[in-house]
Parts: structure tokens; C-alpha cells; sequence
């Protein structure tokens, strides 16, 4: 076993979705030098998991295994079933702790400004992808999530199985579902790139990785690692030049993208909001808070006006592949527009956001506003 890399024996991934719920628990038998631990993870299916150990000291195999099983029959026994196919998630010490590390965040542009960002080639173009921002910490093979807040996350344990091959480095990029799109590294080894340039750190942030993988498809001599791995983690790819940009935007904006991002090739790493780093999107999305849970599979929505009060956007559809969200939890609607005082039209739910607070819930996000007209007779 190499160090910091977890030898797991066995790890199961239970879920449960009777009624509305939809969560997920986790139980992991892992070696902690000559001895073993039983770990286990849970919470909401898609959130930042709940960590612990049942083993209070490491023993030894057979008794690590006897709470194993005790732990997963006892979770069976709760109505938790096996699932195939479904994501299974680390289950990491420190969840939601403080990093120390925070993401640099896009300003949008007005729809006038975007044309100046198309002709200057000193700002690059990369598609905006419809994820949560995330931020990869690897350290002696050991995979670590960061969300946009710079709490540790849980990942899917597919990126800690595949990325665990990369020296230590600081990844940003996009988590969409079980792909992570990489677009910057801030960190190489002992090397810290946040003072360099934009152009630089993608460059090696496309060198690192294409080596790394090259160098293990070549040791192992099984090119299907190579073509798992990319389905996990991608590259986004920049665009420089001005007529490439337009085709580029063009064509997100046709299949239905959710807009792109412009990047000064000759800015330094900022964390937080910044100017070197501007979004357009091609569709509008919202954050808001729910404030009741229908009887239906629906919930009502809304956001803060500046006063303080909240302002009812109406309800939303919860679709099945969803969990129902609480009271007073975050979630993300992508919606068509919002008559002016009325409710958010054709709104579709995203899911919860975690990484955010209860303060980015404004109604000021809302942009597109459509006035209702009055027929004369």
C-alpha cells in the first residue's frame, strides 16, 4: 500500500427512497497499518456526506468485519437497499471543515459587452458548464473535494479511485454529476502557480495531466484505464483567437449551453469575484430558498428583496430522480422569465445548492424580467 492511499477490503453503498426520501449511507472496511477501522458516511444523496468511525481504536480483521456486516444489516434492516449503478461518494475525515483555500468567481457581462470580449484575443473563451464550482486536493494520492464556499467535500469515489495517480496539486474546475471539468491548476507539487499567469497555469495544468496519464496507461498496459479516466475528468478547452471564439459561442448557444466564460490569459489567481474572469450565460438560473413543501411532488420558491422580506416566485416541479428539499434549504432553478411582481415562468429545478448562504437568495438575480401587457378593445 502506498502512503496515504486507503486500502479498502470492502465498502458497501445503500440507499434509501421510500416516501421522499433520498439519502445514502455508506459503510467502508479499510486497513489502518497491521489493523482495521470500519468507516461509514450518509446524509442526502448529491450533498456533502456526514462522516465517521464505528471502530473507536483499529482491531484486528475479524472483529473489523463483524461490525461491517453488523452495520450493513442493521442499515438493510432500515429500509437502505443496494443499488446499482448509482454514484458512491469518499467518505473523508473533516467534511464541510474549513480548507483554506477559496475558488476565483466569474462577474457576468451585460448581453452589450460580450461582442468587445469576442474581438480582443487577450481574453480566451471556455464553455460555462451547468455544475458546481470545485476545487480537487490531492495529496499522496489522497483525493479531496473543496466547494465554493472552501469547505472540504465529499467526492465521488470514481475521481479519488482515478486521480489518486497525480503528484500532489490544486485542481480548479466544474463538478457536473460524475465528470469534473478541469480549467486551471494552482498548485503543482511544491510549487505555488496563483502568481503566474493564466496562460501558464493552463499550460500546466494540460501538461500534468497528459504525462500522468500517459505515463500510467504505458505502465499498466491497459488502454481502457486510460478511456475510464477521461470520462471522469476533462479538460475545458480555451479558444484564443477571435473568428474560433465566435464559431465557438455560436455553437454553445445553438445546443442549448449554459454560456460561456472569458479569461485574461494574463491574469494572476484572485480569490472571490473578480474582473479578470467574466460570464455569459445563455440561460437564466436563480438561486432561491424553498418556503413550504407542497402535498405534490412541488415545492414553493422565493427570494429576498433588499428590504428583507421575501417575495414568493411560486412553485416548482420536484422531478423523481430528486429528493424533495426542506424548508429553508437552497436550491437552484433554471426558469424562462419572471413577470414584473408575478412568479418565475416555466422554472425547472436544478437541485440544492450547499455551497452557498442564505444571503445569495436575492431577488436581484433576477434579470430577465417580461412586463405583462393589457389588450385595448
Amino acid at each position: 500500500m502506498s502512503d496515504g492511499i486507503l486500502n479498502v477490503a470492502e465498502t458497501c453503498t445503500l440507499y434509501c427512497t421510500e416516501g421522499a426520501s433520498d439519502k445514502v449511507y455508506q459503510a467502508s472496511l479499510r486497513a489502518s497499518g497491521d489493523l482495521w477501522l470500519v468507516d461509514f458516511a450518509y446524509g442526502k444523496r448529491g450533498t456533502a456526506l456526514k462522516t465517521g468511525t464505528k471502530t473507536n481504536a483499529p482491531v484486528d480483521f475479524k472483529s473489523a468485519k463483524t461490525v461491517f456486516d453488523k452495520l450493513v444489516k442493521s442499515k438493510m434492516s432500515g429500509g437502505y437497499v443496494p443499488v446499482q449503478g448509482n454514484v458512491a461518494y469518499t467518505s473523508a475525515e473533516g467534511a464541510l471543515e474549513s480548507s483554506g483555500y477559496l475558488p476565483m468567481l466569474p462577474i457576468a457581462l451585460e448581453e452589450d459587452e460580450v461582442d468587445s470580449y469576442l474581438q480582443d484575443d487577450s481574453w480566451w473563451l471556455q464553455e460555462k458548464k451547468d455544475g458546481q464550482n470545485r476545487m480537487l486536493l490531492i495529496r499522496s494520492g489522497v483525493v479531496r473535494g473543496i466547494n465554493r464556499k472552501g469547505q472540504f467535500v465529499n467526492v465521488p469515489q470514481d475521481w479519488a479511485d482515478y486521480l489518486s495517480i497525480l503528484p500532489d496539486c490544486l485542481i480548479a474546475g466544474e463538478a457536473v454529476g460524475n465528470v469534473f471539468f478541469a480549467f486551471d491548476m494552482l498548485e503543482i507539487n511544491q510549487d505555488d502557480l496563483r502568481g503566474s499567469n493564466y496562460s501558464s497555469r493552463y499550460s500546466a495544468l494540460v501538461r500534468l495531466v497528459g504525462l500522468t496519464f500517459k505515463w500510467f496507461v504505458e505502465e499498466n498496459s491497459a488502454s481502457k484505464n486510460r478511456c475510464e479516466t477521461e470520462k471522469r475528468f476533462r479538460i475545458i478547452e480555451i479558444h484564443t483567437r477571435t473568428e474560433t471564439k465566435r464559431q465557438i459561442f455560436e455553437s454553445i448557444k445553438l445546443h442549448g449551453g449554459e454560456g460561456v466564460v472569458f479569461k485574461s490569459w494574463l491574469s494572476v489567481f484572485e480569490s472571490g469575484k473578480t474582473n479578470v474572469i467574466r460570464k455569459s450565460k445563455f440561460v437564466e438560473s436563480a438561486t432561491c430558498v424553498v418556503i413550504a413543501v407542497n402535498s405534490q411532488r412541488s415545492v414553493q420558491i422565493g427570494c429576498f428583496a433588499n428590504s428583507g422580506l421575501l417575495v414568493n416566485l411560486g412553485n416548482v416541479t420536484i422531478p423523481a430522480n430528486h429528493s424533495i428539499p426542506d424548508v429553508d434549504e437552497l436550491v437552484e432553478i433554471r426558469y424562462l422569465y419572471r413577470f414584473s411582481d408575478g412568479c418565475l415562468e416555466q422554472p425547472v429545478y436544478l437541485g440544492v445548492r450547499t455551497d452557498l448562504e442564505l444571503s445569495d437568495a436575492v431577488i436581484s438575480q433576477i434579470t430577465r424580467i417580461k412586463r405583462k401587457t393589457t389588450s385595448v378593445a
